[in-house]
């Protein structure tokens, strides 16, 4: 609250707001934020445009999208956008590990991760049991800190499957939609590091009564990669945003590098 105005701050996509009107909604077979069925996606794309793609973003950080053909649930779309997804997620990448979330942050199947400014965050380091067995270090050392106890993974370009990926139905095909939906991000993670946090905090948010983005967990296959097992969860657009609080929000949209800390009155 400020004052006595409610202020409502959601992460969003320009995507619907910026585009045309959908004039080919594809519906599919079955739901595609459906838990309860078993989902696949499989991306094709030319492996030369992967990595000018990869070798764009090392240079200067840029996310371009590269065409590729996709099949969801068995339904086939040709010309999608795909383009990494993410800010500090994205620092194994470049080899900036932490220098986004402001920590070493929390390494799925791996150790604590070095504090690259030289001593912990307020409140000191707090640590925890990685997935993997190791010791798991939140981003910031602790309540309050830069990063906000982001979780980092140890990415890498040769196994696209565990990337995170935003889909773009319409990227390159104006006016098409899956199910109503112009986008489906992919989050990093996948088989035993699936972030099954975020799933379980968007479920107890649904349960509350409170709006929150749909999910589902699918089988991904990148080209002729093994396939691995992945959560996706609906972009949040304006017209998602505009569904919450009888459309009196407020549009925010979220850093990487941003935090709570208390900035004065």
């Amino acid at each position: 609250f400020l004052g006595d105005a409610r202020v409502s701050p959601y992460v969003t996509s320009a995507s619907r707001a910026e585009a045309d009107a959908v004039t080919d909604d594809v519906k599919g077979t079955v739901g595609l934020y459906d838990t309860s069925a078993k989902h696949s996606i499989q991306l094709t794309y030319e492996q030369a445009d992967f990595d000018k793609m990869m070798k764009e973003f090392k240079k200067d950080g840029t996310k371009d999208y590269i065409e590729a053909d996709l099949t969801i649930d068995g339904v086939y779309l040709n010309d999608v956008g795909v383009r990494l997804k993410g800010n500090s997620t994205l620092s194994s990448l470049r080899g900036t590990k932490g220098a986004q979330g402001g920590g070493g942050g929390f390494r799925p199947g791996g150790g604590a991760g070095n504090d690259t400014r030289g001593g912990s965050g307020a409140g000191g380091a707090g640590t925890g049991n990685a997935p993997g067995g190791g010791q798991a270090q939140r981003a910031g050392g602790g309540p309050g800190g830069a990063g906000g106890g982001m979780v980092q993974y140890d990415l890498s370009a040769a196994k696209p499957e565990e990337l995170p990926w935003l889909v773009k139905i319409d990227e390159f095909v104006e006016g098409r939609a899956y199910q109503g939906e112009r986008e489906i991000s992919l989050r990093p993670g996948s088989n035993e590091q699936v972030p099954l946090n975020e799933a379980l905090s968007l479920s107890l948010t649904t349960k509350s009564g409170q709006k929150a983005e749909r999910y589902g967990f699918t089988e991904l296959k990148v080209n002729n990669r093994p396939a691995a097992t992945r959560l996706m969860v609906e972009a949040p657009d304006t017209d998602y945003a505009e569904g919450v609080a009888d459309g009196n929000g407020v549009l925010y949209k979220a850093r990487a590098n941003g935090s709570f800390d208390y900035q004065g009155d």
